[in-house]
């Protein structure tokens, strides 16, 4: 399975994926490039979010990552 039909079927299945789920579940350190061909062959990835959380091994260090949401799970 390609990064880009596991990142499909994940957002098919969950409605939303964050670069720290793809990276960590698929591999995919481009989850952006991926989304970038999802939504060029008309899968409707809507709203992303900017997620930011603090690190709780003992450093005040922010984690920002994307979101990314499928507005309508029967597309594509």
């Amino acid at each position: 399975m390609t990064h880009k039909e596991a990142i499909r079927h994940h957002l098919r299945i969950y409605g939303s994926i964050t670069s720290y789920e793809a990276i960590q579940k698929y591999g995919c350190t481009r989850l952006s490039a991926v989304i970038f061909q999802l939504r060029k062959e008309g899968m409707a990835i809507g709203r992303t979010d900017i997620v930011r959380q603090k690190k709780e091994n003992g450093k005040n260090v922010n984690v920002v990552f994307g979101k990314y949401y499928l507005e309508d799970e029967n597309e594509v």
